[in-house]
């Protein structure tokens, strides 16, 4: 077995970030936590509403790996000749794509064969399958929320990075399309899995292309200099990916980034590109900040009285929400 790479301190860290020499890098100070939070809440009220997206984990330590990668690596699949990281991916969806359910649903919808792969790509992350995925959302408060979410804090701890949890964000305006795009952005072709394969090959020196699938943008909105469109997210109803059968995405305001490479994690995908030749881009680290675990629970409560994120924000329970429509209802009969 073959375990997984960890960060054990915080300045080893702060080279894959951005912001590793900024004070919001390490946060464990309520006044800098609130500091953080109204950055946030600035960015979010005077950019495109799809500019940030967001990534909460509650461990520190953790460098940012699919469950397909964990999967592989931990196995040790590396050594298995008679299939490559994303032939084990394609043939996931391939036989996804044979369940009668799954069949029944895209067929109601009119999918063709090729538009299936990426939303049952989506399904198998949202019920647990190891995919090549990992989901991201437009809203901090939510990142926030999972950051939180069964954190464990333990007296004794190994390495420094045991005693925090991390919030990462993307800034999207600092990347070309061509660089980190969502998947509508190649054209109307629907794409498959093979295609990103052959774009982003394991075993080529390629540029680190970052694709994503949201539902919460369309190509007339997704230009982040588009004054008109500043205000506005719409949710894109006409061929969904990530929304076809799962309803919390929507409440989480998420979207699922593709990882291609079988070992690499996100944070090492992006890349400083230092070419004078007037195409290449200078790549940089997205951010990452690094909040002490004593105020985990500050931070949870403080999103779910103010801005109202908690579980039931997050994990929308229909039944519930319908029996308290029904009451609401009959309490007006009676008062």
């Amino acid at each position: 077995m073959t375990y997984l790479k960890y960060y054990k301190t915080l300045v080893e860290k702060k080279s894959s970030f951005s912001n590793g020499e900024s004070k919001d890098f390490k946060i464990d100070k309520k006044n800098d936590l609130d500091e953080w939070l109204e950055v946030c809440l600035q960015n979010s009220e005077s950019n495109h509403p799809t500019r940030f997206i967001y990534r909460g984990v509650s461990e520190a330590k953790y460098k940012l790996y699919t469950s397909a990668q964990r999967l592989w690596i931990i196995n040790n699949f590396n050594n298995c000749a008679n299939k490559s990281y994303l032939d084990f991916i394609i043939d996931i969806v391939n036989k996804a794509k044979m369940k009668p359910l799954i069949k029944k649903v895209f067929n109601l919808y009119g999918y063709n064969n090729a538009k299936r792969e990426l939303p049952i790509l989506s399904i198998l992350q949202h019920y647990g399958a190891p995919t090549a995925l990992m989901d991201w959302t437009y809203n901090k408060y939510v990142a926030c929320y999972f950051a939180t979410n069964n954190l464990v804090i333990k007296e004794a701890q190994k390495y420094e990075t045991d005693d925090y949890f991390s919030v990462y964000s993307i800034d999207r305006s600092n990347y070309k399309k061509e660089f980190m795009s969502n998947i509508d952005y190649w054209g109307s072709r629907p794409l498959k899995i093979e295609d990103l394969k052959k774009m982003t090959d394991d075993s080529a020196d390629k540029e680190n292309f970052i694709f994503y699938f949201s539902d919460f943008e369309s190509l007339k909105v997704s230009n982040l200099n588009n004054v008109e469109s500043k205000k506005k997210r719409c949710l894109n109803t006409k061929n969904p990916i990530t929304t076809i059968f799962n309803q919390n995405i929507i409440a989480q305001e998420g979207l699922f980034i593709f990882n291609p490479y079988s070992n690499k994690p996100l944070e090492e995908m992006f890349h400083t590109d230092n070419s004078t030749d007037g195409y290449s881009l200078v790549l940089t680290p997205f951010e990452c900040h690094n909040i002490n675990k004593g105020l985990a629970e500050y931070l949870r409560r403080k999103i779910d009285l103010k801005y109202n994120v908690n579980k039931d924000f997050v994990y929308p329970e229909v039944y519930k929400l319908t029996k308290n429509i029904a009451d609401k209802a009959i309490d007006s009969l009676i008062i």
